[in-house]
């Protein structure tokens, strides 16, 4: 969990992470669900700030409040009747996402993407704990062979075409207008695909991926 404004939350995985964030470690398994529960309710943040109203709070303060066992294996119980979810995001920019622009939070970028022959991790043969790796998942005859699709139509380069096929194939019936209008962070004033992919995609692209841009 990090340390710092509203103390998010989330379950470990294994990965390396900076000093920004601390990892609270049961002495059970027994325990893993009601402290996650615990953890990722609102009823614990404040709990911490009671103790520490600094916007970084320190380590040592993160297992100093109050845990009722019973209770929260309770409140487990009704929430979590399966046990824990399986570790997803349909956030692009993390490694768990899938690759799919379905169910993604931006589904152009990751069409887009998805055309110029980009995989994410999990497509590539990564796994992580509880979240394996990922087989094909129909959209890769898509992907354009040398991964360069000029922005004009030039001989069989149709870059606006081809992205309504992968959008059609991975979505089905799409309201364009809307995809657009919620592409990247702060969403976009483009009135067609070709205004986007020409005036707005790239630096929606960088801002999305922290200023790291892959395309």
């Amino acid at each position: 969990m990090a340390w710092m404004n509203h103390l998010p939350a989330s379950l470990y995985i294994g990965t390396v992470f900076d000093n920004s964030a601390a990892v609270i470690l049961p002495l059970s398994d027994d325990y893993l669900l009601p402290i996650y529960c615990f953890i990722t309710s609102g009823e614990y943040t404040r709990e911490i700030r009671k103790i520490n109203q600094k916007m970084q709070v320190a380590a040592g303060t993160l297992d100093q409040v109050p845990f009722d066992l019973t209770h929260r294996q309770k409140v487990a119980a009704e929430k979590y009747p399966h046990g824990l979810p399986k570790p997803h995001s349909s956030d692009p920019t993390q490694w768990l996402f899938n690759g799919h622009p379905a169910g993604s939070t931006q589904p152009l970028h990751v069409a887009v993407a998805r055309l110029l022959g980009y995989r994410w991790p999990r497509q590539t043969g990564t796994s992580f704990t509880d979240c394996p790796s990922l087989g094909p998942d129909g959209l890769e005859s898509f992907a354009d062979e040398d991964g360069i699709v000029c922005l004009p139509p030039v001989n069989r380069e149709q870059p606006v075409a081809r992205l309504r096929q992968i959008l059609t194939a991975a979505l089905g019936t799409f309201d364009e207008r809307a995809l657009i209008a919620a592409a990247g962070l702060k969403g976009s004033k483009s009135k067609t695909l070709e205004e986007w992919l020409r005036d707005e995609f790239f630096e929606q692209h960088a801002k999305l991926f922290h200023d790291r841009p892959f395309i």
